[in-house]
C-alpha cells in the first residue's frame, strides 16, 4: 500500500515535469543556420506543439558556453558548431530538411511519452484510492458495457479519443516494462 501510494505520488511529480516538452535551441546571432532553426521553431513547431515550452541560448554570451559544451559532450558531439537542438534526450546538430523531420519525429515520442506518463500516474493514482476505501463496487453497473461498445460502434464516441487512449495505455505498458527490467 505504501509503495503504490509511493509510486503514485512520484508519477505525478514526473507527470508535471513531463507534460512540458522543453525544445532547447542553443545558436549564435552570426549563423544563418541557426536563424533558419529558430524561424522553423516559431513559425510551425509552436503551432504544431502549443504546449512545448522553447528555450534559446545564445552561445556567444560568456555565461552560457559552459552550458552549451556541456550538452555538446553529452550528445557525443565533436565539435561545437550550431545550432544545436536538444527535444529531452535526442540532440540534433546542424538545420536542414531532415532535421525537420527528426525533430517532429522526437516531439511526438516525448509528447506521447508525457500522455503515457499521465496515464500511468492516473491508473496508480486510482489504484491507490480504490485500495484505501471500498466505495466503488466490485461489478460494473448492469449495461454500462454494453452503452460504451454501442456507443463505439454508432460512431458517436470520438474515434480520436479512443485512439490516444490506446496509445498512452500502450506507452504507460512499455514505460512499466522498462522500468521493472532495470531493476
Amino acid at each position: 500500500m505504501k509503495k503504490l501510494f509511493a509510486t503514485a505520488l512520484l508519477g505525478m511529480l514526473f507527470v508535471g515535469a513531463a507534460n512540458a516538452v522543453t525544445l532547447t535551441l542553443y545558436y549564435m546571432p552570426t549563423c544563418p543556420f541557426c536563424h533558419h532553426a529558430k524561424d522553423f521553431v516559431n513559425d510551425y513547431l509552436r503551432d504544431e506543439f502549443p504546449d512545448m515550452e522553447v528555450v534559446t541560448i545564445n552561445v556567444s554570451e560568456r555565461e552560457h558556453r559552459d552550458r552549451f559544451w556541456s550538452t555538446v559532450r553529452r550528445c557525443g558531439y565533436s565539435a561545437g558548431s550550431v545550432p544545436v537542438i536538444t527535444i529531452g534526450e535526442q540532440c540534433f546538430q546542424g538545420f536542414g530538411e531532415a532535421t525537420r523531420d527528426e525533430m517532429r519525429g522526437a516531439l511526438n515520442a516525448a509528447v506521447a511519452a508525457a500522455a503515457a506518463a499521465a496515464a500511468e500516474a492516473e491508473v496508480a493514482t486510482n489504484e491507490s484510492a480504490s485500495e484505501d476505501a471500498d466505495l466503488l463496487p466490485e461489478e460494473p453497473m448492469p449495461g454500462t458495457e454494453r452503452q460504451s461498445m454501442r456507443a463505439i460502434m454508432d460512431g458517436t464516441w470520438d474515434m480520436s479519443v479512443f485512439l490516444i487512449t490506446l496509445l498512452a495505455i500502450a506507452f504507460a505498458s512499455l514505460g512499466v516494462i522498462i522500468f521493472a527490467r532495470k531493476k
